[in-house]
């Protein structure tokens, strides 16, 4: 009877072992994916504070803080709809936001605007708002937006328009929420 309790401890030892052992190397798996999303100039944490026409509401708030999720929360100027909360985990996301929040933003590797030609008319034109800030340690040390002119016609980065796309497909989710709450 003895021998069966200490095989069986045997036993249920090493399944514990590589069970923590799978677990651990799932987990690792995880932190290295994770860990490729950060932000340059060691920021913590960055704002992104996105203003369109094409939403419902008249501002979205975007963060994100190294390794986490991305959250965006509705701005609401007019009152007319609820204040939603979205919380954005796919990695691809994630990593395709931060990625150009780095290029434009941060290390400025990759200019949004890469011509602009003066007119004498006035333009009207539907150019979003992008006004970043970046946090390190608490402390705002990046405050960097996209400025235009009224009377300039631009030509934009082509992967500043695959940004802006992606915000717009980012904010979709706070509109979709909206509509699931009607």
């Amino acid at each position: 009877m003895k021998r069966v309790f200490v095989f069986l401890s045997l036993i249920i030892g090493l399944l514990n072992t590589v069970s923590c052992q799978s677990l651990t190397s799932q987990k690792t798996v995880t932190e290295e994916d994770s860990s490729k999303i950060c932000l340059s100039l060691s920021m913590d944490s960055i704002l992104v504070n996105y203003r369109d026409i094409v939403g419902k509401y008249s501002a979205y708030y975007i963060s994100f803080s190294n390794n986490d999720k991305i959250v965006i929360k509705s701005g609401n100027s007019t009152f007319k709809h609820p204040s939603i909360t979205v919380t954005i985990d796919s990695l691809d996301l994630i990593k395709s936001f931060v990625t150009h929040i780095n290029n434009f933003y941060l290390d400025k590797t990759e200019k949004i605007i890469l011509e602009r030609k003066k007119t004498n008319l006035m333009i009207d034109a539907d150019y979003p708002s992008f006004f970043i800030t970046g946090y390190k340690k608490g402390k705002k040390v990046v405050n960097e937006s996209t400025d235009y002119s009224d009377n300039e016609l631009f030509v934009f980065n082509p992967l500043f328009h695959e940004f802006h796309e992606l915000t717009r497909k980012l904010v979709k989710f706070v509109d979709d929420e909206l509509e699931l709450e009607k």
